[in-house]
């Protein structure tokens, strides 16, 4: 199953079974009502309860505020709630761990925490839906061990990389192949890491037909919410450009302070919080840049951000270790939003723009080529404007209530 291509016909159907009961399980989910975290996971469990008993197992964090929701949200953790909050939020489990080390300590109660959450919920004969491999996933697995419940484990990137390191490839991806029933992976290219990390490597070999299905099904947008009431037409200078995402080396927000540098008529926005912040604010001073750092945006804010934008760029980085982006969710907002995408040629992105069509692909890490084209975007105002059209037009097939109808089928 991929969702990558365009349903003749309406929306995919979501099995019709209230009776049936779905558990996701997952590291990360909004806090609040504008809190972006884990938001694609939320709105994917929205559209899912009125067809499923939906309940959600999330790290606590003191300002959750779930009441809200038309479903339970089990927060584990509570007590040991700095611990587990300062890992599953912020800036990400891999960058939380990396700047704060000490955290390293509150992995066994974390995973611990999570495992005596799913095992109160008495998971036996539901289907559990666990997001990110490590950890949700491999704490599933292990529940699971015995295949009492239906377990489907979504792959988003960080995760698929974590496994192929030494200690965890020996020790959680056993457990993770052999609790699990079904995997979704958020792009072809993750589904290939994703096959390579858990089957071929595999001993004994996994035969072709024992191993468990990889479906692709990206995470869902609400398109209609990011669309456009009026057509975008060609603004005055400067040109507008947005960074969106989380300040850390993987997004590449670095390499577009780069390429800008010595842009005339070029204003750039960056929204996002995070650790390199400090230095891309010192970059900008002291180059003179053009440069606006909002924060963290989220709800209308974000949507104003995108409609005022002439370009948004993702810049995401292969680092040196080989971890590279599975598929940004922002890149279908900016689509949706009708923005002309600069993107670098990473993960699962060049499965979506194609080059000169519905956005724009450059080599990643390839300073000299995303400066190039953001002059050529500057200097072809109509082409950038027939970009962004197209890119409406194809964000509608990742709209969330086709996402839902795909994750549907597959938990049916």
């Amino acid at each position: 199953m991929e969702i990558f291509k365009r349903p003749r016909t309406g929306p995919h159907t979501v099995p019709h079974a209230v009776t049936s009961r779905l558990i996701f399980v997952t590291s990360s989910f909004p806090r609040h009502r504008d809190d972006p975290a884990g938001r694609f996971i939320c709105d994917l469990a929205l559209h899912l309860s009125d067809h499923f008993q939906v309940e959600v197992i999330a790290p606590h964090h003191p300002e959750a505020e779930d009441g809200d929701l038309p479903f339970p949200v089990v927060r584990f953790g509570r007590k040991h709630s700095g611990g587990c909050s300062g890992i599953a939020y912020g800036w990400g489990i891999m960058e939380n761990l990396k700047r704060r080390p000490g955290l390293i300590a509150c992995i066994p109660k974390f995973l611990k925490s999570m495992e005596y959450a799913l095992a109160g919920m008495n998971p036996e004969k539901a289907v559990v839906c666990s997001h990110w491999l490590l950890p949700s996933g491999y704490v599933t697995a292990r529940l699971n061990s015995r295949g009492t419940f239906h377990h489907v484990a979504v792959a988003h990137g960080s995760d698929v990389h974590l496994l192929r390191t030494p200690l965890v490839r020996q020790t959680a991806t056993p457990a993770i192949r052999s609790g699990t029933q079904h995997f979704v992976a958020v792009s072809r290219d993750l589904k290939s890491r994703l096959s390579d990390v858990l089957f071929s490597r595999s001993k004994p070999t996994i035969p072709p037909g024992a191993q468990p299905s990889v479906d692709v099904v990206p995470m869902g947008i609400d398109s209609e919410r990011f669309r456009r009431s009026n057509p975008r037409t060609v603004g005055n200078d400067p040109l507008q450009v947005v960074f969106m995402g989380r300040l850390i080396p993987i997004k590449g927000a670095c390499l577009l302070m780069e390429a800008i540098k010595g842009l005339s008529g070029v204003e750039i926005h960056v929204a996002g919080d995070g650790p390199l912040r400090g230095r891309l604010e010192r970059i900008a001073a002291g180059n003179r840049l053009n440069a606006c750092f909002h924060g963290r945006v989220t709800g209308t804010a974000k949507i104003r951000l995108l409609h005022e934008s002439d370009i948004v760029v993702i810049p995401s980085r292969r680092t040196r270790t080989g971890r590279s982006e599975g598929l940004p969710v922002i890149l279908m907002e900016a689509m949706a939003a009708g923005c002309a995408v600069t993107a670098s040629d990473t993960g699962g992105m060049p499965e979506i723009i194609r080059n000169g069509h519905n956005g724009f692909l450059f080599p990643a890490g390839n300073v000299p080529a995303l400066r190039e084209t953001l002059v050529k975007l500057q200097e072809n105002p109509l082409l950038r404007l027939a970009a962004g059209r197209q890119a409406a037009l194809d964000a509608r097939r990742f709209d969330i209530r086709f996402v839902a109808g795909a994750f549907g089928a597959i938990f049916r």
